[in-house]
């Protein structure tokens, strides 16, 4: 391969959060996604499945967060992430601004992005999108690693994604007021970057407790009304996506 060829294979972002966290996200194709979360830890998505990795002196602990959310499900309680039966039915229509705004050197297009949640309006999200190659394939990384942790993630963050992809829009450079591109470059990655470290450990999850439903939060749920439970999912989601690099984030 030439080495121009070559060291345009890999996509190096790094994106940040406005709770100060930052999130590297490299990517060969759809199917080589890895995301850094500190310099010890990060998320890595090979041979369709996702792992969480935290390395530390030399050895690397690795979790099989398949098997974690099975774990979960198991144990009832993918109820506070979804995949149960009530699970809402989302629904996402792009509008446009005619407002285009520049991030990262990237100029881009600014839709508002609306949700339904069972065919009410859940929440209003401004997202910045942007025709350029590089970025929609950094968000078809995006796409394949949330459609792996969609319960952490957040549906309607993916069907965001899946909506823009449906309609041209291009990728994303912002998405409301919570994800930021501040970077972007392209390098030549050797390929172990996408596969788990040889000194690395399975660690193997112990099954909890069994449950019954969602551990009573249902019926807690039903009491304070149903903004109390979301702040619930989202104090967890935002604990996943954290874990991700001090496992599950």
């Amino acid at each position: 391969m030439p080495a121009a060829a070559q060291a345009a294979s890999d996509i190096v972002a790094t994106y940040t959060y406005t709770d100060g966290a930052m999130v590297t996200i490299c990517t060969r194709d759809a199917k080589h996604v890895r995301m850094d979360t500190s310099p010890t830890t990060y998320t890595l998505l090979t041979d369709g499945k996702v792992y969480s990795v935290n390395c530390d002196e030399g050895q690397c602990q690795v979790y099989d967060i398949g098997a974690m959310a099975s774990s979960m499900s198991s144990s009832g309680m993918t109820s506070m992430f979804g995949g149960g039966d009530s699970d809402p039915d989302y629904e996402v229509r792009y509008e446009k601004t005619g407002k285009t705004e520049t991030v990262a050197g990237y100029k881009g297009t600014v839709y508002n992005a609306v949700i339904f949640e069972n065919g009410k309006i859940f929440r209003r999200d401004e997202m910045v999108m942007s025709s350029d190659a590089d970025i929609k394939k950094l968000t078809e990384a995006w796409m394949a690693m949330s459609e792996a942790l969609t319960q952490s993630m957040g549906q309607s963050f993916q069907d965001s994604l899946n909506e823009a992809k449906k309609m041209g829009y291009g990728g994303i450079l912002r998405y409301g007021n919570e994800m930021r591109l501040a970077r972007i470059s392209k390098k030549s990655l050797d390929a172990s970057y996408y596969k788990l470290p040889k000194n690395s450990h399975m660690v193997q999850m112990q099954q909890p407790p069994q449950q019954n439903g969602d551990m009573g939060l249902g019926d807690d749920a039903k009491e304070i009304g149903q903004d109390a439970k979301e702040s619930t999912k989202d104090e967890i989601k935002s604990s996943i996506r954290d874990a991700i690099s001090d496992i599950f984030n």
